[in-house]
């Protein structure tokens, strides 16, 4: 039987991916953990190697861990809870949230605040209780991100959960007034920057960047004018079709259509088939 290692993991996907350590390793741990991880001198929590692997752009999904008991009920935990923000349900989300379970800290105290923090945000957002949301996503971001300004000036890769907490922050930091437009702005510019950038894998720039033009056009529609809006929708329409896939699609083409049917493109019947 050949034993496989969760360092050996790492590594070859590090390998596989062409990934410096040090982009992965930031605001996750030092990265002279990683070359510990690797050689087998040590073992990363499993909350810690699927975050290093998710920055690789490989998901939970495409493999198996052997975990302990308690690992395992956080995990199971934490796979309910974004079950239940998939599905909107929010009762089922609210009761999760007070469960004993998301009180405790069960291998990696960063992560595991991070994820709590990131997801109640979710959870008061819907109650519309903006300014306690972006507080939330600002603990939850500053875990693991140590300036969201400049995300685009180092070579850090994200995960596509990280990217989804700045977007949530940058819609919830505006309408709870913790944000100015101009702010909001500057920060929209550098996620798609970012988003769009080579250091993102095709699927998860499906997964963020349609979202991200959802909320750009709601919050900016003002000071954006058509052209730049056409383009936003355009871009992310050609991304989805290239991954065929329809992360926000609905959202996505009902904003296209407004602007088609203002513009009077010729393209407009087509879109409003789909």
């Amino acid at each position: 039987m050949i034993k496989t290692t969760l360092g050996d993991v790492l590594k070859r996907f590090r390998i596989e991916k062409n990934v410096e350590a040090q982009n992965i390793c930031k605001g996750l741990c030092p990265v002279s953990m990683m070359s510990y991880f690797e050689s087998g001198e040590r073992v990363p929590d499993t909350v810690l190697f699927l975050c290093l692997m998710e920055r690789m752009g490989v998901s939970s999904e495409d493999f198996a861990v052997i975990v302990k008991d308690e690992e395992y009920r956080y995990h199971i935990w934490k796979k309910e809870v974004l079950e239940a923000i998939e599905n909107a349900t929010w009762e089922t989300l609210g009761m999760l949230l007070e469960s004993k379970i998301s009180k405790k800290i069960f291998c990696n105290e960063k992560l595991e605040r991070q994820f709590f923090c990131y997801t109640r945000a979710i959870y008061v957002g819907i109650q519309e209780k903006y300014k306690e949301a972006t507080e939330l996503l600002k603990i939850a971001i500053e875990q693991t991100i140590f300036d969201m300004f400049k995300i685009t000036e180092s070579n850090t890769v994200f995960r596509g959960i990280e990217l989804h907490m700045l977007m949530l922050y940058l819609y919830y930091g505006i309408h709870g007034n913790v944000l100015d437009v101009h702010t909001g702005r500057v920060l929209f510019d550098k996620l798609e920057q970012y988003i769009c950038s080579e250091r993102l894998e095709l699927n998860e720039q499906a997964k963020c960047y349609p979202k991200l033009v959802c909320i750009g056009i709601h919050l900016f529609r003002d000071s954006m004018d058509i052209s730049k809006q056409m383009a936003l929708c355009e871009k992310a329409v050609t991304l989805l079709r290239k991954n065929k896939t329809f992360c926000d699609i609905t959202g996505l083409l009902e904003l296209y259509i407004a602007l088609l049917r203002e513009t009077n493109n010729k393209e407009l019947g087509f879109y409003e088939k789909q």
